[in-house]
């Protein structure tokens, strides 16, 4: 079984970063205020999504 992870004020991903490392988690999305920890967290997180400042929910999913 997989739990999917969806990171809420997720920062630069450090918790994503982590949990991905974790066997049977996977971050799917990220969420942040901040327009520049949202684009670092895409960096940082390749295979998940990231919603950013001004962009809706629903465009992404």
């Amino acid at each position: 079984m997989e739990f999917k992870i969806l990171d809420l004020f997720c920062g630069a991903g450090g918790f994503s970063y982590g949990i991905d490392k974790v066997k049977g988690f996977k971050t799917l999305l990220g969420l942040d205020f901040n327009k520049n920890a949202a684009e670092t967290f895409e960096k940082n997180i390749k295979n998940s999504q990231v919603i950013k400042p001004g962009q809706k929910f629903w465009t992404k999913l």
